[in-house]
């Protein structure tokens, strides 16, 4: 279909990366040219930029940024096995983050052909999506036929509907993330949608076994996301990309926080309240009149999450354990039904993997101890 090539713009001087169409079939030339006018209008730090197309002795040409490393297929065979969940879980934030901003009611595009060879590692350790020879827009196709004019898949990593050519959504790229962040998070490929779907047919086990069941410290959290991207059913999927890297994280922090038990729960005898009270004492002078100090508003706390034994739980939910913390907070506290709350267990700062526990004190008079992403 094609190569790229790492080249030299000379009127620049910057190294660029040439991509080279070798078809001569005039749909692909099309297609090849769509890709190009696709991909010049955005502009993500996960996506290459494109700065020139130019056809030459009858050979197409797309000129775009130039991205050095290598790609995560090169990386998986390098390395080999599992790689380490905090690394994966980071490069998946990153693409997510990329599919997010494809996905845009604006945009609309599809990427059709996530898999380790479109992945690249930059210098920073970050993701960079590429590749987007396969992918649709429905905001830059004028019909039907040009929109599934260009068949392909790539078999352990695409859903069924596009083995089957039978279209594909957003949900597509959720499957094909999904089942390359399993071969990351594993070590080994997941089996291809169709061998699924025939032995389901049969009667026969999904052969997809949970990724924790193939490498336990990916966790049951991460595992039933991973096992959800994955469904046969795209109505079975994550609906968005948003909604499956918000899932990513819920169960990313649900891990460190079973992980980290020992400084989020404390015995109740030993737990202390913060004391935000503003009375102020006035020593008594005699022979002079009785002054009354105008009474001033009780702080307001407003406690973000509530964590007994790494339980989250919302307030209407609160468990019968937590009815010492809720006595020892309430004289302060304006906990409303509904609210996640999360306790400091007597620490002013709390370690966390993301950020900190962070007791504000605003000057309204309210507290808000909550956790500060950073």
């Amino acid at each position: 279909m094609g190569a790229v090539y790492e080249a030299v713009d000379r009127r620049l001087n910057v190294t660029v990366a040439l991509k080279e169409s070798f078809s001569t079939d005039r749909r692909l030339r099309r297609q090849f040219a769509r890709e190009a006018r696709m991909l010049a209008k955005l502009n993500h730090p996960a996506l290459p930029r494109v700065t020139d197309y130019f056809t030459e002795s009858n050979r197409a040409f797309l000129v775009m940024q130039f991205i050095p490393g290598p790609d995560l297929a090169d990386v998986i065979s390098q390395r080999r096995g599992p790689f380490p969940r905090k690394e994966v879980i980071a490069w998946a934030d990153h693409v997510l983050d990329a599919l997010v901003y494809l996905h845009a009611p604006d945009r609309q595009i599809v990427h059709r052909d996530i898999k380790p060879h479109n992945l690249k590692v930059t210098s920073a350790g970050q993701i960079a999506l590429l590749d987007f020879g396969l992918a649709k827009s429905e905001t830059t196709e004028s019909s039907l036929n040009s929109r599934r004019s260009i068949f392909g898949f790539t078999r352990r990593y695409s859903p069924p509907e596009q083995i089957q050519d039978l279209g594909t959504t957003p949900r597509s790229d959720i499957y094909a993330l999904g089942a390359t962040l399993y071969h990351l998070f594993t070590g080994v490929k997941p089996p291809d949608a169709m061998t699924r779907a025939n032995a389901l047919a049969q009667g026969k086990p999904d052969p997809l076994l949970p990724a924790h069941k193939v490498y336990s410290e990916v966790g049951p959290d991460i595992a039933t996301v991973l096992h959800k991207a994955l469904a046969l059913n795209p109505d079975d999927r994550c609906d968005t990309a948003e909604e499956f890297r918000e899932a990513l994280r819920r169960a990313d922090y649900s891990r460190w926080a079973v992980a980290n038990e020992f400084a989020l729960a404390v015995p109740p005898q030993s737990v202390s309240t913060v004391n935000v009270s503003t009375t102020m004492a006035v020593e008594a002078k005699p022979a002079q009149p009785e002054v009354k100090l105008e009474a001033q508003p009780r702080p307001r706390i407003v406690i973000d999450n509530l964590f007994i034994n790494n339980s989250v739980f919302q307030a209407e939910e609160q468990p019968a354990e937590a009815d010492w913390l809720l006595a020892a907070a309430q004289p302060h506290a304006d906990l409303r039904r509904g609210d996640l709350c999360i306790h400091a267990a007597g620490f002013r700062w709390c370690s966390l993997r993301r950020g900190r526990l962070a007791i504000q004190r605003y000057g309204s008079g309210e507290t808000r101890i909550r956790h500060k992403c950073e």
